[in-house]
């Protein structure tokens, strides 16, 4: 299951409406531009990173924009990033459960 079909399969079974215009995509070396874009139009509370490098495309925006984490923009990282740690405040990351997936998938066979 995509990332993104999970979170609209949890947001429905929570009862929250998904707001499509909220949810956007974009290849890495477009993430800065699609951020430019969407702070423009109607700037968000948050973003969530999909994964690592969407996450570090996202930070350089951030800096360069002069940003502040959380007050102007909170920042969501999907993989649990190393790094996570070392921002002030720290980033607010979700740590995949990779063996959990490993043991449900054997249990299939």
């Amino acid at each position: 299951m995509e990332r993104k079909d999970a979170y609209y399969q949890v947001l429905k079974s929570l009862g929250v409406h998904v707001d499509q215009a909220l949810v956007r995509s974009a290849e890495v070396d477009d993430v800065q531009k699609e951020m430019q874009q969407m702070m423009s139009e109607s700037p968000p509370d948050a973003v969530i990173a999909g994964n690592d490098r969407v996450l570090q495309e996202i930070l350089k925006y951030i800096q360069s924009e002069k940003l502040f984490v959380p007050e102007k923009l909170a920042v969501i990282g999907i993989d649990d990033v190393s790094f996570a740690e070392f921002f002030n405040p720290p980033l607010t990351t979700v740590a995949q459960r990779h063996l959990r997936w490993v043991e449900k998938l054997q249990s299939y066979f």
